[in-house]
Order: C-alpha cells, then sequence, then structure tokens
C-alpha cells in the first residue's frame, strides 16, 4: 500500500535534466523587513486538488508508516541523527511508523518532480524555500492549517515568528511550516586586518582594496573567495545583488528585473575583482568545502558563506576568532536598503498521502520537537530557528554550532538587513518560476558565466539572457502574461 523507496526514482530523476536551510540574541529574531504578512499578490487560484479518501485517523490499532523525504541541512552527520530523531515520533504516535529517507540537495528538483509526476509523492519532507509554493500551484500539497489552528489554542504559535508563518499562505492554504532562516554572509580575517590596520570593509570600494591589499599568489593567498558551484554556489549568488538593494522582481511582484541597473553594478563588480586577481585560481569550480579550506588554510582574508556547516567548520578548525562577521557592506547604489540574503524553508506534507491525518501528526511533532537537533553540535543544522523561544533557549545558544548566526541575529536580522530572494517584493506571481530558478541552478549559471565572459559580453548581456528565459519560463509555468 505504501509508495516504494525514493532510490527507485533517483536515476529516472536524471532524465529529466537540471532543474535549495556565544551569548544569547539581545531580542527575538525579527522577520526580514521584506517578508510578506499574506500572499495576497497571486490572483488565480491554483488547479484544485482532489480531496484525500479520508482525513480521519487511522482505524484504532492499525499501524501506518510515513514516508518522511529530509534534506541534509546540517552537517555530515545530520542525516543519521534525524534519522534516529525521526523514530522518536513512534513513541508518542504508536500507530505511526516513519520511513526516513535523506535526501541530498543534489538533483532534488527532479527527484521530487518525478515521484510526484508518477504518483509516489512522500508522505511529508522538507524541501527548497520555493518547493511547496510551485507544487502547492498544482495541487500537490496537503493544507497544514489545522496545525496552526492548533498551535493558536495551545499558545505554540505565540513562540514563532509569525510573519513567517503567514508567508507560506497561499490562495488560502497553509502549504508548509517554517522552520529555520538560512542566511548568506560575510566573514574576514580580523587578525589580518588589525595588524595591517585596516578597518572592516563597509562598501564594496572597500572590499576591493582590502582584496588587493591581501591577494599575494606567490604566496597563496587571496582577498576573497566564495562557492560557485554546488548547491551552495547556487543559493549564495543572490548576496550580490543584496548587498546592492537589488533583486529579480519588480517591487510588486508581478514581473521579473534581472536586467535592473543595480544588477547590473553588482556583476560588473564581480567582473572588475576577478581583473584584479584577487580570487583563487579556479574559482569557477569552487564549492563549499573548497571555500572552507581556504579559510582553515591561511589562504585567504574574506569569504562569504551559508551560514551553517560552513561556519561550524571554521569554528571547528580553530578559526572561530580569526575570522569575524562583517556587517553588511553597501554597494553603490544600495539606497540604504543594502542587506545579506537569506532562504526560508518549510516542511510539508502532500496530497498524494493516504493518511493525511497521520501525516499531519508527524508533521506537527517534527516541527515541535526539532530542538533536539538544533542543539547538537555534531548535527550542524543549517540556519536559525524560525521560533523566537528556541532563539532565546540557552540550551540552544550555548550548542549552536556556527558562531557567527548570533551575530547575523542581532546585527542583520534585527537591523531589517536580511532580504528574502524575492526581494524588493513581498510576494511575487511566479513562485514556480522562482523554484524552477533554484532548482535548475540559474544562479550557479551566472555566477560562473560572470567569472568566464570575455569582454565582448557585457554585464547587461548576460542578465538579458537570464531575463528572455525567465519570461519564457514565466508564462509557460505560471500563465503569465
Amino acid at each position: 500500500m505504501k509508495k516504494k523507496s525514493v532510490a527507485l526514482f533517483l536515476s529516472a530523476a536524471m532524465i529529466i535534466g537540471t532543474l535549495a536551510g556565544c551569548a544569547a540574541p539581545a531580542a527575538p529574531a525579527a522577520a526580514p523587513a521584506d517578508a510578506p504578512a499574506k500572499e495576497e499578490a497571486v490572483e488565480e487560484a491554483p488547479a484544485e486538488a482532489e480531496a484525500p479518501a479520508e482525513e480521519e485517523a487511522a482505524p484504532s490499532g492499525e499501524k501506518v508508516t510515513i514516508d518522511f523525504w529530509d534534506m541534509v541541512v546540517g552537517g555530515d552527520n545530520y542525516p543519521a541523527e534525524a534519522a534516529e530523531h525521526a523514530k522518536k515520533i513512534s513513541e508518542e504516535y504508536p500507530n505511526i511508523e516513519i520511513a526516513y529517507e535523506s535526501i541530498p540537495w543534489a538533483n532534488r528538483y527532479e527527484t521530487f518532480t518525478t515521484a510526484i509526476a508518477s504518483g509516489q509523492a512522500p508522505d511529508m519532507s522538507t524541501g527548497g524555500g520555493y518547493q511547496s509554493f510551485q507544487y502547492a500551484a498544482s495541487g500537490e500539497i496537503l493544507d497544514v492549517g489545522s496545525i496552526v489552528e492548533e498551535w493558536k489554542e495551545d499558545g505554540t504559535y505565540d513562540n514563532y515568528n509569525t510573519a513567517m508563518i503567514d508567508y507560506f499562505q497561499y490562495n488560502g492554504q497553509q502549504v508548509g511550516i517554517p522552520w529555520n532562516y538560512e542566511p548568506r554572509y560575510m566573514l574576514y580575517r580580523a587578525d589580518w586586518f588589525e595588524a595591517d590596520g585596516i578597518e572592516p570593509p563597509t562598501t564594496w570600494d572597500e572590499i576591493m582594496a582590502a582584496a588587493e591589499h591581501f591577494t599575494d599568489p606567490a604566496n597563496g593567498k587571496y582577498g576573497l573567495a566564495y562557492p560557485t558551484s554546488g548547491s551552495s554556489g547556487n543559493v549564495l549568488f543572490n548576496i550580490w545583488f543584496g548587498m546592492n538593494g537589488g533583486g529579480i522582481w519588480t517591487e510588486d511582484g508581478q514581473a521579473l528585473d534581472w536586467t535592473n541597473e543595480k544588477n547590473v553594478e553588482a556583476l560588473d563588480f564581480i567582473r572588475e575583482l576577478n581583473k584584479a586577481g584577487v580570487f583563487p585560481e579556479g574559482l569557477g569550480a569552487y564549492e563549499s568545502n573548497e571555500v572552507v579550506q581556504l579559510a582553515v588554510q591561511d589562504s585567504v582574508a574574506m569569504v562569504i558563506i551559508v551560514g551553517g556547516a560552513s561556519g561550524a567548520q571554521i569554528a571547528e578548525a580553530g578559526f572561530g576568532d580569526k575570522f569575524q562577521y562583517l556587517d553588511v557592506p553597501t554597494g553603490p547604489s544600495a539606497d540604504g536598503n543594502n542587506g545579506y540574503v537569506t532562504a526560508i524553508n518549510a516542511i510539508m506534507a502532500y496530497s498524494q498521502t493516504e493518511t493525511p491525518q497521520e501525516t499531519k501528526d508527524a508533521l506537527k511533532w517534527w516541527s515541535e520537537n526539532m530542538i533536539d537537533l538544533w542543539t547538537s553540535k555534531t548535527a550542524q543544522v543549517s540556519g536559525i530557528p524560525v521560533r523566537n523561544d528556541w532563539l532565546q533557549s540557552e540550551t540552544y545558544t550555548s550548542n549552536i554550532a556556527d558562531p557567527y548566526m548570533i551575530e547575523c541575529i542581532n546585527r542583520t536580522i534585527n537591523k531589517g538587513q536580511m532580504h528574502t530572494l524575492i526581494y524588493p517584493a513581498s510576494n511575487i506571481v511566479g513562485w514556480q518560476t522562482q523554484n524552477a530558478f533554484d532548482g535548475e541552478r540559474w544562479w550557479t549559471a551566472l555566477s560562473q558565466a560572470v567569472l568566464t565572459a570575455d569582454d565582448g559580453t557585457s554585464s547587461l548581456d548576460l542578465l538579458q539572457e537570464r531575463q528572455d528565459d525567465g519570461n519564457e519560463l514565466l508564462k509557460e509555468l505560471d500563465g503569465a502574461e
């Protein structure tokens, strides 16, 4: 009766093609400034999902299996620890058995798309930041609003950053329960800067000057490095737009805007850095691990990373004090709106489930008890919890694996300088299109193209290609005019 293992779909998925979470903080983390209160901008309702055959729980005593596909949202030890944690669901719900599958980020899009298209969706999963919106548009997401209503009654709701719960409302449905922010940010070698009498950069001009100062290829030292390949390289690139107050959607969320002047300036600046020779050779193929290795081998003055495992690895190698968190540098046209960027990830349930109530029970338990993974230094869970009570818990703050997260909360999020990846819009017409950008690794392609484009190809040309292809995708997937 139950669905087959995800392993059976991995090879088939490839055929589809290449299509993304210290001291205690002074206050609860505020929502990113552009986080929407409601999903109102999408005017057309998605195809109606066929109602599950039965909403009630399975008959008393009947054991059901819930397929839970969980992304690798932490360090190397995360899958094993998460699988053990999932077994505890059965302690509270003896009629539920969890079939836990660890899903790598590589080929994530095609893994889920193939399974859903073939009627073999999991019961619930974690996933990329836009995944629940995409599948909700085709009626494949189970509304979990009843969980939120239960939390309002028992007070759990008050512990959440509620703007993030609202963020995952789509056409009247709760399409996911948020669990983390996954910020991207910059670090700098504080000891190097101090020794040479250089202040931490506050502008892009100062980043350029510092990067050139510390670059010494003969001695294996470079000014700046960031991942451009792999899943982290894909999700990180938007930080360049964020620091200049840019983004790829118009403010009203109705149209794509890859080619705006702020984005052109961002690409031009990266190309200037590249021409100045401040990047290590071969940066266009670097994944997160290569950037971390540069950091812990005294080879780079500044790095851009995805918060979580990378920050934890730098700290574990004894470089937690040498590298310090850098306040958001200002691009030339930021106009007071410079910011780092973050994904907001959810756990979701699928309408194909044969046991909707048990699936929601399991999802609710996971959301309420993930603190056990957050407080495991070895699991190295990515990002920052959405729940404010967890954020202020001494158990959490004393066990946080990435020491830079608390700085991120106090010095960026609480200052309103953390943008969502659809900034400057608060909501967009093209959630399926946005998910495709992520799943198809458009950011990786652009990140690498910037480093390899010849002088005859302008930054505007590179962005225009994304704009044109994006508009076609928007018409195809979301039906926008």
